[in-house]
């Protein structure tokens, strides 16, 4: 072969061995370069899905552990209903559940709820009921927070948040897939490309290799700058690769990929600051807001007011017509509210700046207005807003008119230190203030009524303290007389709590607290107990032949369908006949649930207890109602009688109402009889039977006991002897 040859052939087997060696080598970089840059892609991708995860389980637990304090502390299955069900409806969300301080399922979000069943995670046990501390776990299908509920430092119980992340992992296995395809077709197109056009490109093998290697470095070092943005959650910074091949492809899929992780955050974001059922903001929100308002109020000296709407008649639509008719009552309210400020602003009666209008949960909005002039202009709003929520309520899908009000509460933002959740609750303060003023009123927020909350709060506290073992609680005996011939016939039992510091507590001050915490159940039970147990002693000494103690009973008890069977258990054991018994209700025990009401009436029937209606004429109800319901006897209030000797009016009132209950078959006796005369023209109307300071107060049961059975030969009370 010649030189010619042998250089030729040298340089071209040089320059192959070259080409091929670099080709080898830059392909070997290539790879690992690849796989380092999309094994990393795919990690901090992964770490974010769970990471975002993990984020948006805590916003939304902490804003739920926040609502759900109140509901929990007072044993409310429907106020935690509401709180929980738009959560667990929504994507992602594989449950809700909140537990008791026992570890029991307190409820679990749905229909057929798990209520009274224990949680099955001791871990998550041991962290938020002994520890008391936030617990979290994570799986290869789902995200479990959960977090403590806790009320002055008492623990209540906990809610557990289970976010599912099998979409997260199917995401994350997609996007490695999809890579590892996007590889193996570019490892495959290089193959043959090099194969083809080896021969043509050995001159020019350097420029073009390096060409090629930029030309695909490049694009993933782009895509590893935009994971990186998306891994700190700088969303929609989109590639601007232009290619019609794998990495195009991967370009595309990963711009794709951002805009998903954008929808899903802003919609995880709305979920955690906004209400869904109306898509006003929530409490976070509001409180938010409110920071960023005190701030501001104190740089420009400006004064703004929270309103705090309470809806009143919400639950009677909610029991009565559905929680589909109370979601879309609750629409309805938001966009009144809203009209409201709108129509007000029209008329320049307001500043349309920076006024936010917010949902909290269950029944209670808040609003805030800034730059008020006082009282008089707050008080104007609340007006404006009574006036629209008492209007008629068209419900869309039942086509029927609703007829709610409100209680709002008024709180000014002063020039005194005070942080958001101090001006809310100052608010809400103001709003029980106006429910216990009737409801459908409203009120401004002073001193006073937080120094009733607080006493409200204390007598809370030292109540469930008494009811450890009830030591500190009597029950009080007064007479019942026979107006026809002055004897003793029975006796009404009345509840008294000697507080040992305190001393005298009255039933009016404690009894609506016990009713609202549920608290009077247990406490009624009790009085049950002492009354027949009372009993049974006089009967075994005394033989009570025509004798009966009366028992009030509360809505709750009623509702509670349990007082029937419980009195029941209490006269079997102690031996006693049911005529010993009768019950009082009042009336407006019937009207707040007819059904349920007639229900527990009808059972105490079955037993032989008599049925008394307290306090006629105080309520709504109607005598031929009465004959309905059955009851056996009723007792005219005190104001009626109060007046009746003085007061021609009142006089005929008593009389008319005792010639009707006459006529209906049903027996009257008169409470607060307190004169001779108020006693002699009762006896005069022919009313049964009469109960009062005139006769006697009430006292103790051994005390009682010594006046009306040990000396049964002086226990007729002559009228006319007083």
């Amino acid at each position: 072969m010649k030189l010619k040859g042998r250089i030729i052939l040298g340089s071209m087997t040089f320059i192959i061995l070259t080409i091929t060696c670099l080709t080898l080598s830059q392909l070997y970089i290539k790879h690992k370069y690849t796989n380092n840059i999309l094994n990393s892609t795919s990690e901090i991708i992964s770490e974010k899905y769970v990471l975002y995860a993990q984020e948006q389980a805590t916003i939304i637990i902490d804003s739920l552990a926040y609502s759900l304090v109140e509901p929990m502390y007072f044993f409310d299955l429907d106020g935690v209903q509401y709180l929980i069900e738009p959560i667990s409806n929504s994507k992602g969300i594989e449950d809700v559940i909140v537990f008791d301080a026992k570890g029991n399922i307190f409820h679990s979000g749905g229909l057929n709820s798990d209520y009274g069943k224990p949680i099955n995670r001791p871990d998550m046990k041991k962290s938020i009921l002994t520890e008391q501390k936030e617990y979290l776990h994570i799986d290869e299908k789902s995200l479990t927070l959960a977090y403590p509920l806790s009320l002055d430092n008492k623990l209540l119980g906990g809610v557990a948040l289970v976010l599912s992340l099998e979409t997260v992992r199917r995401d994350i296995t997609e996007h490695k897939n999809l890579v590892l395809d996007i590889k193996q077709n570019s490892n495959d197109l290089n193959s043959r490309i090099l194969t083809a056009t080896f021969v043509i490109i050995c001159c020019v093998s350097l420029v073009l290799l390096t060409f090629l290697i930029n030309k695909f470095v490049d694009p993933i070092k782009k895509l590893v700058t935009q994971s990186r943005h998306i891994s700190l959650g700088e969303y929609q910074n989109h590639n601007t690769i232009k290619r019609n091949d794998e990495l195009g492809e991967l370009a595309v899929a990963f711009n794709e990929m951002d805009e998903k992780l954008k929808q899903r955050s802003d919609s995880i974001e709305f979920l955690a600051y906004n209400d869904p059922l109306t898509q006003l903001p929530n409490r976070l929100n509001f409180i938010t807001y409110i920071e960023s308002l005190i701030e501001s109020s104190r740089k420009d000296n400006v004064q703004s007011a929270i309103f705090f709407i309470d809806l009143d008649g919400f639950k009677n639509v909610n029991d009565n017509l559905g929680h589909q008719a109370g979601d879309d009552l609750l629409r309805h309210v938001a966009k009144r509210i809203l009209s409201v400020i709108e129509r007000l602003n029209a008329l320049n009666a307001l500043e349309p700046i920076n006024q936010q209008v917010a949902r909290i949960g269950g029944d209670e909005f808040l609003l805030c207005i800034p730059n008020v002039n006082g009282i008089d202009d707050t008080s104007e709003i609340a007006k404006a807003l009574l006036h629209e929520l008492s209007t008629p309520i068209l419900i869309n899908e039942l086509h029927e008119s609703v007829f709610i009000g409100a209680s709002i509460g008024i709180a000014f933002l002063s020039e005194d230190e005070i942080s958001a959740e101090e001006l809310v609750k100052q608010a809400d303060i103001a709003m029980y203030a106006a429910k216990a003023s009737g409801k459908n009123t409203f009120r401004h927020f002073t001193k006073e009524m937080e120094q009733k909350v607080l006493r409200r709060v204390i007598i809370e506290q030292d109540l469930q303290l008494a009811m450890s073992d009830f030591s500190q609680f009597q029950v009080w005996f007064q007479p019942k007389i026979d107006l026809k011939n002055g004897k003793v016939i029975g006796a009404e039992a009345l509840l008294r709590w000697i507080h040992p510091e305190k001393g005298f507590i009255g039933p009016d001050e404690f009894i609506p607290i016990a009713e609202t915490n549920g608290l009077i159940v247990r406490l009624g039970e009790w009085v049950i107990e002492e009354v027949i147990s009372n009993l049974s002693r006089w009967n075994q000494v005394h033989n009570l032949e025509s004798f009966h103690v009366a028992l009030n009973v509360s809505a709750r008890q009623l509702r509670d369908q349990q007082v029937s069977n419980f009195i029941d258990e209490q006269l079997k054991k102690y031996q006693l006949p049911s005529r010993l018994i009768q019950i009082e209700v009042t009336e407006t025990t019937l009207m707040e649930n007819k059904v349920s009401a007639r229900k527990a009436l009808d059972s105490l029937r079955q037993l032989g207890v008599e049925v008394w209606l307290d306090d006629f004429g105080t309520g709504f109800s109607s005598l031929m109602y009465l004959q309905q319901l059955a009851v056996d006897g009723l007792k005219i209030d005190r104001s009626f009688i109060s007046g009746a000797d003085v007061n021609t009016n009142t006089h005929t009132l008593c009389s008319a109402i005792i010639l009707m209950a006459h006529q209906l078959g049903i027996r009257v006796v008169a409470e607060g009889i307190e004169t001779q005369e108020q006693a002699t023209l009762l006896q005069d109307q022919d009313c049964d039977y009469g109960q009062g300071y005139f006769f006697a107060k009430p006292m103790v049961s051994d005390l009682f006991a010594r006046e009306y059975f040990e000396e049964q030969d002086k226990s007729a009370l002559q009228i006319s002897s007083h």
